[in-house]
């Protein structure tokens, strides 16, 4: 092709390639993509190149075995590279993911997030891939980040206090360990925790009222108390625990202890109160009669609705529940788990053959999600009959 034969000829006449022909800005941006130690070996390559790794605005910096001979010099790169960095040039993006090394109380870390934030960081991403090596105990302070994503940290104290980083926007935490009282932003809008530790012996208050997107799932300990959402748009609630009462054998609401209560005499919020302004909502509870019985607010802008249904004998209690207070509900999609598990209470059964519920006049699309046609899947079709003409069954893994 042409252009090979022009690059061969400028390669055999001692001219630059092509990439060294790009502006120094583009190549910088290039080799913010490779792993920092690797970008910085490009010095080598030529003496235009010496120094361009100095300006790059975005750094991934990764511990790799087979890339240090010992942690020392690992640490002793790292140091350097942010020491010899160009000092009046702000970073875009940092990423630390630093797999399982020996270090001793994790300093040298904590001064190199404090780096990368005091040069303007607008992404941090901090990852460890082992479970809960390091911790941050200390709030971060930065009036330029916009995305934090946190990934196998222990977090404790005030950790999660991001009222000094004001245009942070989108906060993932992901296999985390969460040892602290509250989560707080004013400015967060997409919200997204998973596969974490809720380790705090009271519930975790999550105050974020600018929240157009929530994402809660598949964690252990105490569900989180969530205040008022009024931007709330999506929500996706997944509790993988029993939310029991602590002072009832079979799980019931007490009705006064702070477990049931959610602290509301103090304003503090509620299990699922903070979700009420959603416009599509994804409930994914493995004891869900009991919850939304003891938690279900109005929902008043609910639109589109998955509901997971694990299989107690009052399942069509919650379902009851939540649509009675979904005034405007137009799409109904009922997940229901494979195996069935009693609850162990009767208190709150509902029966079909009762008063009909108060259903949102714009509802007609009901979906119904199981492996197959059974006695539990019948009834609920007998109950949704009465008031649904049309509901469609999706055979989860059948051809």
């Amino acid at each position: 092709m042409p252009g090979s034969r022009r690059a061969k000829k400028a390669a055999m006449s001692g001219q630059e390639d092509r990439i060294s022909a790009l502006p120094d800005g583009v190549i910088q941006h290039i080799l913010g993509f490779l792993p920092a130690d690797e970008a910085v070996e490009t010095s080598v390559l030529a003496r235009r190149w010496r120094h361009l790794w100095r300006s790059m605005r975005r750094l991934r910096i990764t511990y790799k075995d087979d890339r240090w001979e010992c942690d020392n010099d690992f640490i002793k790169f790292v140091d350097g590279l942010l020491l010899l960095r160009h000092p009046g040039l702000a970073l875009d993006e940092v990423e630390l993911r630093v797999y399982p090394f020996d270090h001793e109380d994790g300093t040298f870390i904590k001064i190199w997030i404090r780096h990368a934030l005091f040069c303007q960081a607008k992404v941090l991403v901090i990852d460890f891939d082992i479970d809960f090596p390091f911790t941050l105990d200390a709030p971060l302070l930065s009036q330029h980040l916009r995305r934090l994503e946190l990934g196998y940290l222990g977090l404790k104290e005030n950790s999660l206090d991001f009222a000094r980083c004001p245009a942070l926007e989108v906060l993932e935490i992901t296999n985390c360990r969460l040892d602290t009282c509250r989560i707080l932003s004013q400015s967060v809008k997409h919200l997204r925790i998973k596969n974490c530790d809720f380790f705090s012996p009271k519930r975790i208050r999550i105050s974020a009222p600018n929240l157009v997107s929530l994402q809660i799932c598949y964690f252990d300990g105490k569900a989180p108390l969530l205040e008022k959402m009024a931007s709330l748009e999506t929500a996706i609630f997944s509790i993988d625990i029993e939310d029991y009462c602590d002072k009832s054998a079979y799980g019931e609401s007490c009705g006064d202890c702070l477990n049931c209560c959610s602290n509301n005499d103090h304003n503090s919020g509620d299990l699922l109160g903070g979700l009420s302004s959603a416009t599509n909502l994804e409930l994914i509870t493995y004891s869900g009669a009991l919850i939304l019985r003891r938690w279900c607010p109005t929902f008043s802008r609910l639109k589109t609705l998955l509901l997971n249904m694990p299989g107690e004998d009052n399942d069509l209690h919650s379902l009851v529940c939540i649509l009675e207070r979904s005034p405007v509900l137009e799409k109904l999609t009922l997940q229901l788990s494979e195996e069935p598990q009693g609850t162990g209470e009767s208190e709150g059964s509902y029966h079909p053959m009762e008063q009909l519920p108060a259903v949102s006049e714009h509802l007609n699309t009901v979906e119904i999600k199981c492996k197959e046609v059974d006695e539990r899947v019948c009834k609920i079709l007998k109950f949704l009959g009465r008031f649904i003409k049309h509901v469609n069954i999706n055979l989860a893994g059948k051809p």
